[in-house]
């Protein structure tokens, strides 16, 4: 399983505990900060606007996206996007905003991106929000499945607590026979 986590004070921690937990790190870092790590897999994690220079730092390149999404997707190529679930636009009477519909993910397809669950942000919202955003996760995984654009979950870890808790998730998912879920698959 690969997963991401954030550069902070104790990287090497959460590299050690990945790797005895059969966990294959990739190491994002801010653009201004970035720092290639020998022997481990780093990336860069940027907004819409810093896409060019982080491609050409860094081989994989994390995007959060915004109302940019469309742009994004069309203007570059083999990106990891987050973020579309955590608008804060209202859904409309008869189905979900979940942030995604059938044109981007054929765009994203077209130009070989990849969609990801941001789980520490998930934790960090209000309990009221949450089932409102499992639902339009779902509703993007439905989407990205039938066109054939990958969807993962990744933890985002800043410490081996964050690790834990997206463990957690896995093994609750996995227990519910809930559908299958790609957690960090490459």
């Amino acid at each position: 399983m690969e997963d991401f986590f954030l550069s902070g004070k104790n990287w090497q921690e959460l590299v050690d505990y990945a790797n005895k937990s059969d966990i294959s790190p990739i190491l994002l870092y801010p653009l201004s900060g970035f720092v290639n790590q020998k022997g481990i897999s780093c990336g860069i994690i940027c907004i819409g606007k810093e896409i060019g220079k982080a491609k050409s730092k860094s081989a994989v390149v994390v995007v959060k996206v915004g109302d940019d999404i469309r742009s994004v997707l069309e203007k570059n190529t083999s990106l990891h996007i987050y973020g579309m679930e955590f608008h804060s636009n209202k859904d409309f009477v008869h189905f979900r905003n979940s942030g995604l519909n059938q044109i981007l993910v054929a765009i994203a397809k077209k130009n070989n991106h990849k969609f990801v669950f941001n789980f520490a942000d998930f934790l960090k919202v209000k309990d009221s929000r949450k089932s409102k955003i499992l639902g339009r996760v779902k509703q993007n995984m439905t989407m990205c499945k039938k066109a054939g654009v990958e969807y993962s979950f990744r933890s985002f870890a800043t410490d081996i607590l964050g690790i834990k808790d997206f463990t957690s998730l896995k093994k609750l998912l996995e227990s519910n026979k809930a559908e299958e879920v790609v957690f960090g698959k490459d």
